[in-house]
């Protein structure tokens, strides 16, 4: 719930603002999601899909420079990296050195 709500949706055409306004109704199917790629990695796959787009920096680009690229993933994507990284949040100061 602390996702950007309305950024830019990706390749399931859904912004995290849905999946917020909506989690009464599809929460649960969300979650058996999660759980379910953990159990099976078959569905990674569906997971990592992701949108490249070009993003023009100026007027009428003629070189590929002239773009900015930017990845769009999917919701599910976003939640399940979400977890990961508030679950290792507490253990990070024991993983990484500050040296």
């Amino acid at each position: 719930m602390d996702m950007r709500p309305w950024k830019a949706s990706g390749p399931d055409d859904f912004p995290v603002g849905f999946y917020q306004q909506a989690y009464n109704c599809i929460g649960v199917n969300v979650c058996q999601s999660i759980k379910d790629f953990w159990h099976s990695l078959a569905q990674i796959a569906s997971f990592n899909q992701i949108d490249i787009c070009l993003i023009p920096k100026v007027d009428k680009p003629k070189f590929v420079t002239q773009f900015r690229t930017i990845s769009l993933c999917n919701v599910n994507y976003k939640i399940l990296t979400k977890a990961i990284i508030n679950r290792l949040k507490p253990l990070m100061p024991q993983i990484i050195s500050p040296i």
